[in-house]
């Protein structure tokens, strides 16, 4: 229908944007700042029908009104064909290149001077990995699962997918995606939440807990909060420290250092590191080759 005002009724934007899954609707793009785009040009119809608008972001809006590298409108109907994903959200993270590599955890750098896949196996199905390409590209990897073994987040080479349920709230920008979720017992275990508040008293009193936050601070450098948990032993990262979280004891093993302080690895770590998990196996490695600047309190 042929309307005169230009402010779009609300029912039409939220079914574009349930359409394109909540994000930019095109399959390449993150970008969850959203714009509307009249495929049938409103200069022309002066007309708001939803069959002829798509949710894009404001970069793909200037591209589909020409350009170098145009959007044409048969490229915007077939990505209204698509319907965007109702399971997951997904994002990119771009780390700019550096000429070391680094994830930041609490006060301490953790580095490596290889090109190998240096993982932390936290537990048999919680893994934080980063490993370096061209001596100068990071590429993370990532899973979480719930206690009830369900996957909560899922990272492939900066690709980040996360469950959509109603307990879990995902934040994103770029450069950072932010995951919390209730501090109850489908995410963490009691007794880890009580060994944290003996360092941290604050932690989870506000009834959630961050389970993933990836933020790009600097070129080659990521900031990672987070906690995995599992029978055997957890970990948990906050702004001040890398915590271990081992059965029985009355509070964490905490690595914390000062200004400066980074671990340089030869290869993978597992939970053996900290204290519990599996018996090393044959052929792994997860020595801890030097610590530079200052040595991290424990």
């Amino acid at each position: 229908m042929a309307i005169e005002k230009r402010n779009i009724p609300r029912p039409i934007k939220r079914s574009l944007i349930e359409e394109a899954g909540g994000k930019c609707a095109n399959p390449g793009c993150s970008n969850t700042t959203i714009e509307f785009h009249h495929i049938k040009h409103w200069a022309v119809f002066k007309a708001h029908n939803a069959e002829d608008m798509i949710a894009i972001c404001p970069t793909c809006h200037r591209a589909s009104h020409g350009g170098p590298l145009s959007i044409s409108d048969e490229t915007l109907r077939d990505w209204k064909r698509l319907k965007g994903s109702r399971e997951f959200h997904r994002d990119v993270l771009c780390v700019e290149p550096a000429p070391r590599l680094a994830l930041l955890t609490g006060s301490l750098k953790l580095t490596t001077n290889t090109t190998d896949l240096i993982t932390f196996r936290l537990s048999n199905n919680n893994t934080l990995a980063f490993r370096v390409e061209g001596r100068e590209i990071m590429l993370l990897r990532s899973t979480l699962l719930d206690l009830s073994g369900v996957e909560v987040l899922h990272i492939e080479d900066n690709r980040v997918k996360v469950q959509r349920d109603d307990a879990i709230t995902f934040h994103r920008r770029p450069g950072r995606v932010g995951i919390t979720v209730p501090a109850s017992d489908r995410y963490i275990y009691p007794e880890m939440l009580r060994q944290m508040q003996f360092h941290e008293p604050h932690y989870g009193r506000d009834g959630r807990i961050i389970s993933a936050d990836l933020e790009v601070v600097g070129p080659g450098l990521v900031r990672v909060l987070g906690a995995w948990a599992a029978p055997e032993g957890g970990v948990i990262i906050t702004l001040q420290r890398l915590s271990c979280l081992i059965p029985g004891f009355r509070e964490p093993i905490s690595h914390v250092g000062d200004k400066g302080s980074t671990l340089v690895f030869d290869g993978g770590v597992d939970g053996m590191l900290f204290g519990f998990g599996p018996p090393k196996r044959a052929g792994s490695i997860y020595t801890i080759q030097s610590v530079l600047h200052n040595r991290p309190k424990f």
